[in-house]
């Protein structure tokens, strides 16, 4: 699932949206920064509200990559616990070791 849409009246415009807060204000500044134009909009209708960003097509390649890394930045790893991240890991390996071993005999 993608957080863009081409704008609903203007084929020129790409409409980015953000629910939260800090990949907003990340998103923000890398257009900003390289000087990239756009019109930002509030969606309080939503729930939860969420922030709009219209840019032109043209730039798209390059917000796109800003928008990557926005949720980059600010996403959950998949196993945030250290236990868990060790315990897949380990089992990876020996279902691997298990594997080479059972290819082997045969």
């Amino acid at each position: 699932m993608t957080n863009f849409i081409p704008h609903p009246t203007n084929e020129e415009y790409v409409v980015f949206m953000f629910h939260d807060e800090r990949m907003s204000e990340y998103f923000r500044n890398k257009l900003d920064e390289n000087k990239i134009q756009y019109e930002k909009d509030r969606d309080d209708e939503n729930d939860p509200p969420r922030d709009l960003y219209a840019v032109r097509r043209t730039r798209f390649d390059q917000v796109v990559q800003y928008n990557y890394e926005s949720h980059g930045k600010f996403r959950k790893p998949l196993f945030g616990n250290a236990f868990w991240r060790w315990f897949v890991m380990l089992f990876v390996l020996i279902l691997t070791i298990i594997a080479l071993y059972a290819n082997s005999i045969s």
